[in-house]
């Protein structure tokens, strides 16, 4: 039987979701002496395939706060660049970053992330996470918000107030609709996009951390996932119209299986496969960040998380949101700044998907499949302007493109500006 009560301790702030983008949040305010309140219906981390490279910029807040150590640690590094192959596996062309560049980007399944930020947020004492509990509703009031969770695992309902509610629930947010904000984009309606987790000795056969797979049909992305044999690849599969969008079958799964196979070198019987799941992949972005004290991230302001996948771009994105609103929230709350601070968010973080992170996912995503004349020009003149030696500019954009989308940095490269 439900029950309802009022708690009378107000957090500072409470974020509802338990993704990264989410605990990073509440690991910059909690490291800040904020008082954070996480909320996530699930019973734990969510361990389905997705992101696994963390670069340049996001490292960079990861250092910030004290945390890169504990993701170098848990994760692998690389600094060797990337190739471009054709569906038989043979090089296109190979990136190779300057001898003298000090950037990496680590490569660690988000759930192992996730794991290692939690870690860092317990140590804190100033946040904690609720697993099984749901947010309900919420009614904004003078400069504050009062919301009601429901404990999953006793029915029970309260009432309790913060400051600011962070809505990071996902791409069907519950708190984007009850604010009644629109998502504005599109979504790859003829395409099924696939996430394999495999084990294989890849790194023997001479084939980099990063792989992009060119070809209409089976184009694909092969990144390490972590220390040792961990790979992921993602890829995709033209729909036809009697496509269930959220189950593979048999045929689809081996379908995947065979691509893997066909694609790598050495004894591709002895791949052995941990993970596969299916997703829906859209890009769009809400209408507003913003209103009131109520401030979307993630999947519920945009659906990077469900970007298409080619280039990492997604969780980067995400997680540089994070990191420009626990500024915004960290000057309000400790320093008595103006709170007008998260319309700064709103509007620069929009500003950062929609020209930067939209267009460029969408033409990485072109350069690997797309067959038409005009995006078969633009991948010729990619590739010669990647061979010029004297245009670095577009080198460094091609090889650290995340340094695109960050509003918080210290490191800036005029090419962005």
């Amino acid at each position: 039987m439900q029950s309802s009560s009022q708690s009378n301790s107000a957090h500072s702030v409470v974020i509802i979701g338990a993704g990264p983008v989410v605990l990073f949040t509440a690991l910059l305010l909690a490291k800040s002496g904020i008082k954070v309140s996480v909320y996530e219906t699930r019973s734990g981390i969510d361990t389905s395939p997705r992101a696994v490279a963390y670069f340049p910029a996001v490292l960079e807040e990861f250092s910030k706060v004290g945390a890169l150590e504990a993701v170098v640690t848990a994760g692998e590094k690389n600094n060797e660049g990337c190739y471009w192959r054709d569906k038989d596996g043979n090089i296109i062309y190979g990136l190779e970053p300057p001898r003298d560049d000090s950037h990496f980007v680590v490569m660690l399944s988000q759930p192992e992330l996730c794991q290692v930020i939690l870690e860092a947020i317990e140590v804190t004492g100033n946040a904690r996470v609720h697993f099984r509990h749901t947010f309900q509703r919420l009614q904004q009031g003078n400069r504050f918000v009062d919301y009601w969770i429901k404990n999953e695992n006793d029915g029970s309902e309260t009432k309790s107030r913060c400051l600011y509610l962070v809505g990071a629930d996902g791409g069907r947010s519950t708190i984007r609709r009850s604010l009644g904000v629109q998502l504005e984009g599109h979504t790859w309606e003829d395409m099924l996009f696939v996430a394999v987790n495999f084990q294989y000795h890849l790194g023997n056969h001479g084939w980099k951390g990063a792989n992009f797979i060119i070809d209409p049909e089976e184009w694909c992305i092969i990144v390490k996932r972590g220390k040792g044999s961990s790979w992921r690849m993602a890829t995709g599969i033209r729909k036809d119209s009697a496509s269930k969008v959220n189950t593979l079958d048999e045929a689809t799964i081996k379908r995947i299986k065979d691509r893997l196979a066909h694609l790598l070198p050495g004894d591709t019987s002895t791949i052995e496969y941990e993970a596969m799941a299916p997703y829906i992949v859209h890009q769009r972005c809400a209408t507003e960040f913003v209103q009131g004290n109520v401030i979307l991230a993630r999947d519920a302001a945009h659906q990077t998380l469900l970007n298409n996948p080619v280039g990492g771009l997604g969780l980067t994105t995400g997680l540089l949101d994070a990191a420009h609103l626990g500024v915004s929230l960290r000057r309000i709350l400790n320093e008595g700044a103006s709170t007008e601070l998260p319309d700064v968010y709103n509007n620069a973080r929009r500003r950062v998907f929609r020209e930067r992170t939209d267009p460029i996912s969408t033409a990485n995503f072109f350069r690997l499949m797309s067959d038409k004349p005009e995006d078969n020009k633009k991948r010729a003149e990619f590739f010669k302007r990647l061979h010029d030696p004297n245009d670095f500019s577009f080198k460094l954009q091609g090889g650290l493109p995340d340094f695109a989308l960050t509003t918080t940095s210290n490191t800036k490269f005029d090419t962005y500006l």
